[in-house]
């Protein structure tokens, strides 16, 4: 179930509203306006009870498909990344891109290993952590910022795109160098520096930014 704004500026009055009903959602931007993707599953409430609480905020619209935000992007508005030798991949153009990998790299060997075979199944982007915050300082780390050239070998030599996390200013110059997508974290929601040297230093790259849960918003994520 989808909720089509009417208004941008109605989106917080909306939240509201889904909260007092108790109901978990998403927000996406689609196209030019916004839309509150509805988790309604495990609501108490019936549709026609949702539809009628949320009429002052825009229009409803139920769906049977498991995608519905990524069906109303209209054709054109994906966001195309491209690779080396010709690799391009659109996300957003009208079927799910699957990013897939290990949480930290460990070694090549064991990376080329994954690749092969998420690359046998149709994968299109390969991720993997180059350095891991871990609880225990005597835990792996990661391989560290050599881990971005891993990944990026990698990954091009069995056609897919390379993504990985920058943890600092300082990686992120390294990542771009190399990586196809960079990606920051939850844990950096608020490490503005970060925030803002990332499109500085890559503008013509894509990074994914990791959000948090709308209604589980932690001291360390904004949102």
């Amino acid at each position: 179930m989808l909720l089509l704004l009417n208004e941008k500026d109605r989106l917080s009055a909306a939240r509201e509203a889904l909260t007092g009903l108790g109901m978990e959602y998403a927000v996406h931007a689609v196209g030019d306006g916004v839309t509150v993707e509805l988790r309604d599953e495990a609501s108490p409430l019936h549709p026609e009870e949702i539809e009628r609480a949320l009429l002052p905020f825009g229009r409803v619209v139920r769906s049977a498909s498991k995608t519905p935000c990524l069906d109303r992007i209209p054709e054109g508005h994906g966001v195309a990344v491209e690779g080396p030798a010709g690799l391009r991949v659109e996300f957003g153009g009208g079927a799910p891109v699957w990013v897939a990998g290990p949480c930290a790299i460990e070694s090549r060997e064991s990376l080329e290993d994954i690749a092969a075979a998420l690359s046998s199944v149709g994968v299109k982007v390969l991720r993997g952590g180059a350095t891991k915050p871990r609880t225990s300082p005597h835990d792996f780390q990661g391989v560290g910022p050599e881990g971005f050239r891993v990944i990026a070998d990698v990954a091009h030599r069995f056609g897919m795109l390379a993504v990985s996390e920058a943890l600092s200013e300082d990686d992120v110059e390294e990542a771009l160098e190399v990586l196809d997508i960079v990606q920051v974290g939850a844990r950096n929601m608020q490490n503005f520096a970060l925030l803002k040297r990332t499109p500085e230093i890559g503008r013509n790259k894509p990074a994914h930014v990791n959000k948090q849960h709308p209604q589980r918003k932690g001291q360390h994520e904004t949102g």
